[in-house]
């Protein structure tokens, strides 16, 4: 687990190193989920389904980051194809599920996007870090 916690602390430079869009997006899920609770709307499926998102980028493309790390002694780019194309695709459903939601909250649209946000920035520094680590080329 010491490899999937190390690429997890990675991703996290992303947000330290953008400290103001990191405040920004806290405080919109701040504000997303004070205005969620008043409005009684905690439970629906689409809240639901934003916050389970987030096993995502945290747990699954940590897990497959670290199983398909390319070494480039031993891998090309031609071996990394494949395992490439794959995290991509899961990124790509990723989004579509997270905009499918928000998109679905008639009424809480915007509460649910202020609440989505931080997925999303932790969600960027995961997908730079995760798409370098598998591909082989580091910016």
């Amino acid at each position: 687990m010491g490899p999937v916690f190390g690429t997890v602390m990675m991703s996290l430079d992303l947000a330290i190193g953008l400290w103001p869009v990191t405040l920004l997006a806290a405080a919109a899920g701040i504000w997303g989920a004070v205005a969620l609770v008043s409005a009684r709307r905690l439970r629906t499926w689409q809240v639901l389904t934003v916050c389970g998102s987030l096993l995502f980028p945290a747990f699954v493309v940590p897990l497959y980051a670290v199983q398909f790390w390319a070494n480039p002694r031993i891998h090309s780019p031609q071996t990394q194809e494949v395992p490439l194309d794959v995290l991509i695709a899961g990124w790509g459903v990723f989004g579509i599920v997270l905009i499918i939601s928000i998109a679905m909250a008639r009424g809480f649209r915007w509460p649910l996007a202020g609440l989505a946000s931080p997925v999303v920035w932790f969600s960027a520094g995961m997908y730079l870090v995760s798409v370098m680590a598998v591909s082989g080329v580091w910016l």
